[in-house]
């Protein structure tokens, strides 16, 4: 005879078979064998859900390092200008300093001056190709860390639909080094 206890659930007097919340201990109930199945999905759920946010993670912390990378760049791409800018100067001054001497007739100080300016004027000339070429690198990264952000943002959107959370979640910003997306 069956009897209900505080909990729901039933137990019979008979030591052949238990029911507890309506499945039968003895592993005869049909309705039980999908728990296994379900568990499993919900494993292999959780590991692509895991897998996904790792890849997110991955992606964003190579774009911070793109992102630092460029950074570099452009602060390089500032101290040549800057460097420049001082040459300039010096060249200048060193200019001044021929036509004072050519004007003084003094052939030997210009010389002189004339033997200083010319390395100056070719390294300067050496930082503007190296400030050039900075700067198609820095546009080129500049894209690519563009192009990358917009696809981590989508990566991690789509990562927080289908891990059910409905929401659309943005790039974490506190990872650094090297990732998933490669230059």
């Amino acid at each position: 005879m069956p009897q209900g206890n505080a909990r729901g659930r039933t137990e019979t007097h008979s030591n052949s078979r238990k029911e507890i919340h309506g499945s039968q201990v003895d592993g005869s109930d049909v309705g039980d064998c999908s728990r296994p199945t379900l568990t499993a999905s919900s494993s292999r759920s959780k590991e692509r859900s895991l897998l996904l946010k790792q890849y997110v993670r991955e992606a964003e912390i190579a774009l911070n390092d793109k992102r630092a990378q460029l950074d570099a760049q452009r602060e390089q791409e500032k101290q040549l200008h800057q460097a420049l800018e001082r040459r300039g100067r010096e060249i200048a001054a060193l200019e001044d300093d021929i036509a004072q001497a050519l004007a003084n007739g003094r052939d030997d100080l210009a010389r002189f001056a004339i033997r200083r300016l010319l390395p100056r004027q070719n390294e300067a000339n050496a930082w503007r190709t190296q400030i050039a070429q900075l700067a198609t690198g820095c546009q080129s990264l500049s894209q690519r860390v563009d192009t990358q952000a917009r696809a981590t943002r989508q990566s991690t959107r789509a990562t927080a639909r289908r891990a059910g959370t409905g929401k659309d979640a943005t790039p974490a910003t506190r990872f650094v080094g090297c990732g998933a997306y490669r230059c």
